[in-house]
């Protein structure tokens, strides 16, 4: 897959996505090209993040997504930025045209990371968060979720780094 494919594919994504989006979070605004995350919701302080797909949910176990986007989410709730981080992925539906949403709504709990990515964007050697598809819900029944949902930050680590420490301590 090319870069500028990938890129059409996101871009695209992106603008399909924020129209479903602005249903539930009416605020809710695109931010500028670099910023670390694709949208914000002034009235929840959400961060959302869209992860575009070319697969059905059901191709992988685990979802990767990098770790430093996942830290800088912790570190915006820490601080008092936003309120909570959101994780989407759009998937191909399998046998029929259009896209599924999946969510997963950062509880700041330690997840395992990985050395991986893509050798034709120049970034394999990016260190990556795995987020088990357990943990996503279809788009409908996250929102529903998210009415008692309060992410808690636990911890700012990997499961890596928490055994480090542990490690040290013991």
């Amino acid at each position: 897959m090319s870069r500028n494919r990938d890129e059409r594919l996101g871009a695209t994504g992106e603008a399909d996505f924020f129209s479903l989006l602005r249903n539930t979070f009416p605020r809710a605004q695109k931010q500028p090209e670099y910023h670390r995350f694709d949208f914000f919701d002034a009235a929840t302080r959400s961060d959302v993040e869209l992860k575009t797909r070319r697969c059905s949910v059901t191709a992988y176990p685990d979802l990767f997504i990098s770790a430093s986007k996942v830290r800088n989410g912790r570190e915006r709730r820490s601080k008092g930025i936003s309120n909570r981080t959101i994780y989407v992925w759009s998937f191909e539906m399998t046998g029929w045209a259009g896209r599924e949403y999946w969510a997963w709504l950062d509880d700041g709990r330690p997840l395992e990371t990985t050395q991986n990515g893509n050798r034709s964007r120049g970034d394999y050697d990016k260190e990556l968060m795995l987020v088990p598809r357990s943990l996503l819900l279809p788009w409908p029944m996250f929102l529903d979720s998210c009415e008692t949902a309060n992410p808690s930050l636990s911890s700012l680590k990997t499961i890596r780094e928490e055994r480090e420490l542990a490690r040290k301590v013991a």
